[in-house]
């Protein structure tokens, strides 16, 4: 279990992938930057690793379901909504048209406008939560 909360969880990891963004930049720019011409090979991998982060999100959400914290919502499309968010503020990053502080900034209000979308209870998000297996 986890001492912390959903909320705080999930601004530790996305907090945490910014980090990984910057010290990989020249492979993030690889993930991200589709302008960049990849072989078939390795763009088949690429999108396996979207596919797979994908996946990741949809069962991260249909958890959220299960224990009550979000909505009933189609978690293929909502999964798909959230990693291209993701994908757009790290894209501006790696790009450096965005300041890191400026990107934090809205990779947390990105996370803010989807529990307000698709969250039940605020104070259920708040309080710290033992994951079920």
């Amino acid at each position: 279990g986890s001492s912390l909360s959903v909320s705080q969880q999930i601004e530790s990891n996305l907090s945490r992938l910014l980090a990984l963004i910057e010290s990989e930049r020249a492979l993030a720019s690889i993930l991200l930057d589709r302008r960049v011409s990849l072989d078939p090979p390795m763009e088949r991998r690429v999108d396996r690793f979207y596919d797979s982060l994908c996946n990741l999100t949809r069962s991260a959400l249909q958890e959220g379901i299960d224990l009550g914290l979000i909505r009933h919502c189609d978690t293929d499309l909502t999964a798909h909504f959230i990693v291209g968010g993701l994908k757009e503020v790290f894209h501006r990053r790696v790009l450096g048209t965005q300041p890191a502080a400026r990107a934090e900034e809205r990779l947390n209000e990105l996370f803010r406008l989807i529990l307000q979308a698709i969250g039940t209870d605020r104070a259920a998000l708040a309080k710290p939560v033992t994951r079920r297996r």
